[in-house]
C-alpha cells in the first residue's frame, strides 16, 4: 500500500520540461494516475481470487478509506499547483512542503497599485535587455527607461532631455549581441551609421555607445580632425560609425567607408540638420545607402535590410519629406510631445527686462543666485562676436568659457571637458551647444536675447532646445531670457504661446538676494574647514565675542565681511535692473487707461524735482496700478509719505513685479503720431509727430527738443509732456 501511495505522489508531482518554454504542471497525468491505480486494484483482486485468498470485509473497508484519503490529498495538491502562476524554470526554487497553510486574503486594488504597475512598464527587466547591459546602465545611475526608450523601431519625437540617444543605442546593441554580430567578425564594414548635426553631439553619442557596449568597436567622424587616424580605424573594422554629415560624406566619396553590410541608419536631431544646411549632405549619404543594396533605376527606397531610426524634438517639413522619400510605408511614428507642451515642464521659464549696458552684470548675478556652489550655467548668444564680447566682460571673465564654430576643434574639446569637470561655472555659446548635448549639473540657462530669425520672427524651436539643456532626466532647472524693447517682448509673447509654458516676469537679483546667495555658498563648505585652521582662528573669535556679546550679531557681521558686504547697500530696480533706483508701485481704486493718470497722482503728492527723476512708469495688467523707478536720493521722500499715510497713500515698495500690461504692438514702429516721439504715438521716433520732440512721454506740448511739432522743441519745456507747460 505504501508503494502505491508513493507512486501516486510521484506521478502527480512530475512536470514537463521543454527547452525555452515555461514549465507547467501536467494536469493530464492526474487522470492517467487514477487509471493506473484502478488497473492495479483489479490485478491484485484477480491474484487474490486465483490464490483463494479471502480478505475480511473489515480490512478491505479500511484499505479503501485510506486510498480515498490519499487521493483527496493528491487532488488538493494538484488544484493548488494549477492555481499558482507558472514560473520560468530558472526562477523556480525548491521549497520545503508546508501543509495546512492559511491562504492570505486577496488585496483590494488601489490607486497606488495602479501607479506602481504603470511605473514598472519602464523597468529594464521587462524588455529584452541582457543582464550585462543592465549592469552597465545601473553602474551609470540608469535604472529605468524613459517612454521614448521603451518604444523602438520608430520615428521618435520626445521632449529634450528624455534620452533619445539611448533609445536607439540600447535595442541596436542588444540585436547585435543576439544575432552574433559582435566582434570578432570577418567583415570590416560597419553595421550602424549615426548622423548628428554637430561635432559635440557626435562625440557624446560615441561616448554613450561605448558606455552601453564596451565590446563593440566605434569611431567618431567629424571635421577639424585629421583623416589618417579615421581612415586607419575604418580599415581595421568597426561596428558603429557616428559622425557629422560632411565628414561621413567625405569618407564615402574617398571609398574609406563602405555600407554593404549596414543594418541600421540613424538620424539624430534631424530637424537641426536642415537649420545648419546639412540637408543636401544627408540626402547624398542616404543615396549611398540606397546604392549599397543594388540600386534599381529610379528607386529611392533603402534596402529592406536597413532599418531607419529618425529622432527629433520637432518634425518640420523637411523631416517629413525625408520620411516619405526614404522610409518604408509601415514605419512607426511615436510622438511624446503634446500640442501644448513642447518645452520641458521641469524647467521654470523666466523673463527679465534689462538694458543692454547692464546685461553682463545681471547675467553674473543670475549665475550667483541660481547656480549656488555646485551648479553650472549656459549663456546662449545669437552671434559668435557676442559670445566673445560677453565672456570678456570683467564680471564674467574669471568664470566663463566660450564655445562656437570659429574656435579650433581641440580648444572646443578642452573647453567642454573643463566645463563638464566644473573648472568654470559658465559656458557662453552659440547654438552649436544647444542640440543634444547632455552635460550634468546645468541648473541655469540664460538667453542673452529672445531667439529669433534674421527677419525678427520668433524662433520657437531654438528656444525649446536651448531651454532643454537644463531640467533633464526629471531634474529641475531654470531658463531666464533677457529682454530690452517692445520688439523683443513681442517675440517672447509668440514663444510663450507656442511652447504652452507660462513665462514669469521677474526683476534683476537684488543686493539682498546676492548677499544671501554668497553666504549660502560659504555655508555649504562649512563642514569642510580643516580643524587646524579653526584652532588658529579661535583667539580672534574670542576677541570678536568680547566686542559683540550677542552671538547671532557677531556671526552675521562675520558673514558680511566674508562676502564683502561692507558699507551701505545700494538699491537696484527690479523693473529695469538699473543700480541707484528703487521700484515702487501705485494702486488705484479705479481703472485707468493711460500712465498720465499716474503722473497726475505723483504731481499731487510730491515735489516737482522728485517727480522729474521718476523713470519707467509701466501699467499693471488689471489697469488699476503701475510700477515705476525712484532715484536713491528721493527714496526717503516716498518712504516717509508711505509711513505717514499708510494704505491711504496708494503707494508701496515693489518687492516683486506684478503682471504687467502687454504693450500695444502697433506702437513698435512708425514715424510718430499725435503725441510724436521717437517710435510711434508715445514718443520714440526722432522725426516727431503732431506735438513731437525727441522722445519724452508725448502729449500736446511735450518734447525734449529735436525737430518738434506745433509746441515742441524747447529743452526748457517739461520733458514729461501732458497739458502742463513751464
Amino acid at each position: 500500500m505504501d508503494g502505491f501511495i508513493n507512486t501516486c505522489k510521484a506521478r502527480c508531482d512530475n512536470q514537463t520540461k521543454v527547452e525555452g518554454e515555461i514549465r507547467r504542471p501536467v494536469v493530464q497525468k492526474r487522470a492517467m494516475g487514477h487509471k493506473d491505480s484502478d488497473k492495479k486494484k483489479e490485478s491484485h483482486k484477480r491474484q487474490r481470487e486465483d490464490k483463494g485468498e479471502k480478505s475480511s470485509s473489515h480490512k478491505e473497508k479500511v484499505k479503501t478509506e485510506k486510498v480515498k484519503e490519499v487521493e483527496k490529498k493528491v487532488d488538493a495538491e494538484e488544484e493548488k499547483t494549477e492555481k499558482t502562476p507558472s514560473v520560468p524554470e530558472e526562477e523556480q526554487t525548491e521549497e520545503p512542503e508546508q501543509e495546512d497553510i492559511e491562504q492570505p486574503r486577496k488585496r483590494m486594488r488601489t490607486r497606488s497599485m495602479d501607479m506602481e504597475e504603470e511605473e514598472s512598464l519602464y523597468s529594464m527587466r521587462r524588455y529584452r535587455i541582457s543582464p550585462e547591459t543592465i549592469g552597465i546602465l545601473n553602474s551609470h545611475g540608469i535604472t529605468e527607461l524613459f517612454p521614448i526608450q521603451a518604444i523602438v523601431d520608430l520615428i521618435g519625437r520626445a521632449p529634450t532631455g528624455q534620452g533619445k540617444t539611448l533609445a536607439f543605442a540600447l535595442p541596436i546593441v542588444e540585436k547585435i549581441y543576439k544575432l552574433g554580430l559582435a566582434p570578432p567578425r570577418r567583415s570590416r564594414s560597419p553595421l550602424i551609421l549615426v548622423l548628428s548635426p554637430t561635432r559635440e553631439l557626435a562625440q557624446q553619442i560615441d561616448e554613450q555607445v561605448h558606455m552601453v557596449a564596451p565590446r563593440l568597436r566605434s569611431i567618431c567622424l567629424f571635421g577639424g580632425a585629421p583623416y589618417e587616424p579615421q581612415e586607419s580605424a575604418l580599415r581595421r573594422g568597426v561596428e558603429f560609425v557616428v559622425g557629422t554629415p560632411g565628414r561621413v560624406l567625405d569618407h564615402l566619396e574617398r571609398g574609406n567607408l563602405r555600407l554593404e553590410e549596414l543594418k541600421w541608419f540613424v538620424l539624430d536631431e534631424a530637424d537641426r540638420m536642415l537649420d545648419m544646411g546639412f540637408n543636401e549632405d544627408v540626402e547624398k549619404v542616404v543615396d549611398y545607402c540606397v546604392k549599397s543594396g543594388g540600386e534599381v533605376s529610379g528607386a529611392r527606397k533603402l534596402p529592406d535590410r536597413i532599418q531607419v531610426l529618425l529622432f527629433s524634438a520637432t518634425i518640420p517639413a523637411w523631416v517629413r519629406d525625408v520620411m516619405t522619400k526614404y522610409m518604408h510605408p509601415d514605419k512607426v511614428v511615436v510622438d511624446l510631445v503634446t500640442a501644448k507642451e513642447k518645452a520641458s515642464v521641469d524647467v521654470k521659464h523666466l523673463v527679465l527686462r534689462c538694458p543692454w549696458e547692464r546685461r553682463a552684470k545681471v547675467i553674473a548675478d543670475l549665475i550667483q543666485v541660481y547656480c549656488g556652489h555646485d551648479g553650472r550655467a549656459i549663456v546662449f548668444c545669437d552671434m559668435k562676436k557676442s559670445c566673445n564680447e560677453l565672456a570678456g566682460e570683467d564680471c564674467l571673465r574669471s568664470i566663463a568659457g566660450v564655445l562656437h564654430g570659429d574656435i579650433p576643434q581641440k580648444t572646443r574639446e578642452q573647453t567642454l571637458k573643463d566645463f563638464k569637470e566644473g573648472k568654470f561655472k559658465c559656458l557662453v555659446a552659440t547654438d552649436v551647444a544647444a542640440r543634444g548635448l547632455d552635460i550634468q549639473g546645468i541648473t541655469l540657462v540664460i538667453n542673452r536675447e529672445p531667439p529669433s530669425t534674421r527677419s525678427g520672427v520668433a524662433d520657437v524651436e531654438t528656444y525649446i532646445h536651448r531651454s532643454g539643456r537644463t531640467g533633464r532626466a526629471g531634474k529641475k532647472g531654470v531658463c531666464v531670457t533677457l529682454s530690452t524693447g517692445l520688439q523683443q517682448e513681442a517675440v517672447l509673447q509668440t514663444i510663450e504661446k507656442a511652447v504652452g509654458n507660462a513665462f514669469t516676469r521677474i526683476g534683476a537679483p537684488q543686493p539682498s538676494d546676492l548677499l544671501k546667495a554668497k553666504a549660502e555658498n560659504l555655508l555649504e563648505q562649512f563642514d569642510n574647514i580643516d580643524a587646524q585652521m579653526v584652532e588658529k582662528m579661535l583667539p580672534l573669535a574670542e576677541e570678536v565675542y568680547q566686542k559683540q556679546a550677542d552671538t547671532k550679531q557677531a556671526i552675521a557681521r562675520c558673514l558680511c565681511l566674508a562676502v564683502g558686504a561692507i558699507g551701505k547697500m545700494q538699491s537696484r530696480s527690479i523693473l529695469t535692473s538699473q543700480d541707484g533706483y528703487k521700484t515702487f508701485e501705485y494702486h488705484s481704486f479705479n481703472q485707468f487707461r493711460s500712465p498720465s493718470y499716474v503722473w497726475g497722482a505723483l504731481r499731487r503728492y510730491f515735489p516737482e524735482e522728485v517727480v522729474g527723476n521718476i523713470k519707467g512708469i509701466t501699467m499693471t495688467k488689471d489697469e488699476q496700478g503701475a510700477v515705476f523707478d525712484v532715484a536713491d536720493q528721493d527714496v526717503k521722500v516716498f518712504e516717509d509719505f508711505i509711513e505717514q499715510h499708510g494704505e491711504r497713500s496708494q503707494f508701496s515698495v515693489c518687492t516683486s513685479l506684478p503682471e504687467l500690461k502687454d504693450r500695444d504692438l502697433s506702437q513698435m514702429r512708425g514715424k510718430g503720431g499725435f503725441n510724436g516721439g521717437r517710435n510711434g504715438q508715445n514718443g520714440q521716433n526722432r522725426r516727431g509727430g503732431f506735438s513731437g520732440g525727441r522722445g519724452g512721454r508725448g502729449g500736446f506740448s511735450g518734447g525734449r527738443g529735436g525737430r518738434g511739432g506745433f509746441n515742441g522743441g524747447n529743452r526748457n519745456f517739461h520733458n514729461d509732456g501732458g497739458f502742463r507747460k513751464y
